[in-house]
């Protein structure tokens, strides 16, 4: 079963959330307490979308929303530089990968 992982935010403790889960055919999976580290990713996605694609915006619809939100996946895929792949975007990466020129990652230790 897929699983949609989040913090203990209150939006996630209605009833409306966890019968969408259900419905969906999903796991609910939240993170312990006091570890943000395991949601890293998530919140580094939104971090980037929030000062990329949508900071400083104002949305008078939800379509206007969901509009600059459809734009900025594919920019943040395929054109915007992510640090953690050396400056790379993520498809050029995958592309370097599969054909075996991918550039060797220097290692973080946390």
């Amino acid at each position: 079963m897929p699983v949609i992982r989040t913090d203990h935010g209150p939006q996630y403790t209605v009833q409306v959330w966890a019968d969408g889960v259900a419905t969906w055919g999903m796991v609910h999976e939240r993170i312990p307490n006091a570890t943000p580290n395991k949601n890293a990713h998530i919140a580094s996605w939104h971090s980037g979308l929030e000062a990329d694609g949508l900071g400083n915006q104002v949305f008078h619809t939800l379509a206007e929303a969901y509009d600059a939100v459809d734009r900025w996946g594919p920019f943040d895929n395929e054109r915007r530089m992510h640090g953690s792949w050396d400056d790379w975007p993520p498809a050029e990466f995958c592309r370097c990968v599969l054909a075996g020129t991918a550039p060797r990652i220097k290692a973080v230790h946390c």
